[in-house]
């Protein structure tokens, strides 16, 4: 028996305009956990199949429509927005996701040119790849933020089909914004870190060093892989201990930030007032643990503070 086409059910989803390419050059059989379930088969084939004098009706069971169903299903259920091109960039088909991202109903999307849409003085970049893979036949993708539907920034895939295009368009408008984020905490823990007289450290919950910079190292004359393995409270002066461990149990059962003075001693005697605000780092609504940063203070200015 000559070797079969196969794909995963998985791998037909990732890259279906592939697998319909394929499938028009002979039958791509569709396995799950590796055992062939379903094919995927040209509209040619299927009509000399049906043709065929010892061919079958096809029923509901048939292999073919099932993967079609399927695939119609997973289509128009997925999240993201799914819209086919042909060859003149007049939009085919479309999905629920893109009715609601456009806020039209495929009624009024259907058989209309996709610049009605998205004008091509607003998304040149993104037209120039449609047509570069409408010729070359290679998937591409684009992210940009869009200038059509202001506020999302998308991640966009364009893959080879028989009719044109298809577009795949994932909203990463949050994703961008939590990059942002991410980037600015940087900025600033390195800004601290850079501070000669503010130290920054983290604990987990239990209150064991995780992190530790320069600053606290040198406060402390322990090196960061020491610093690992103690008790932040060990570092606190003994009259200062109970108010440390009060306020850190405090932001590990309130959840919310706190800040008081306490003397900080290191392990060549010397004693450091030190301002030390703490906040929780959240887990899925869970504390992982604590962000420590501790600013330098004259001795006379020790007490708690608010």
């Amino acid at each position: 028996m000559p070797n079969r086409q196969r794909v995963s059910a998985a791998e037909l989803v990732r890259n279906f305009g592939y697998w319909q390419e394929k499938a028009l050059q002979a039958p791509v059989f569709i396995t799950h956990h590796k055992r062939d379930r379903l094919v995927l088969t040209s509209i040619d084939a299927h009509t000399e199949t049906k043709a065929a004098p010892s061919a079958k009706p096809i029923s509901r069971s048939d292999p073919t429509s099932d993967i079609l169903s399927s695939y119609a299903l997973l289509v128009e259920n997925m999240s993201d927005a799914y819209v086919v091109l042909d060859e003149n960039l007049t939009i085919v088909a479309v999905n629920a996701r893109l009715e609601a991202m456009w806020r039209v109903s495929r009624e009024q999307i259907i058989g209309r040119p996709f610049n009605d849409f998205i004008p091509e003085e607003k998304a040149a970049l993104l037209m120039e790849k449609i047509r570069r893979v409408m010729v070359t036949r290679q998937a591409d993708r684009i992210e940009f933020a869009s200038q059509v539907f202001h506020g999302l920034h998308l991640s966009t895939k364009i893959y080879p089909d028989p009719r044109g295009v298809v577009l795949l368009h994932t909203n990463v408008s949050e994703l961008k914004q939590l990059r942002s984020e991410m980037a600015l905490a940087e900025s600033i823990k390195t800004s601290i870190d850079r501070h000669p007289q503010t130290a920054h450290a983290r604990t987990d919950s239990r209150g064991r060093f995780t992190y530790s910079d320069e600053t606290t190292q040198l406060w402390t004359g322990f090196d960061e892989e020491t610093l690992r393995n103690t008790r932040m409270v060990d570092i606190v002066a003994l009259g200062d201990r109970r108010r440390m461990t009060e306020a850190f149990d405090d932001v590990l059962t309130a959840h919310l930030p706190t800040a008081l003075t306490v003397r900080i001693m290191g392990k060549d005697f010397r004693e450091y007032d030190v301002l030390v605000a703490m906040a929780p780092i959240m887990a899925e609504h869970n504390v992982a643990g604590v962000t420590m940063v501790g600013t330098l203070l004259p001795t006379e200015a020790l007490g708690e503070t608010a």
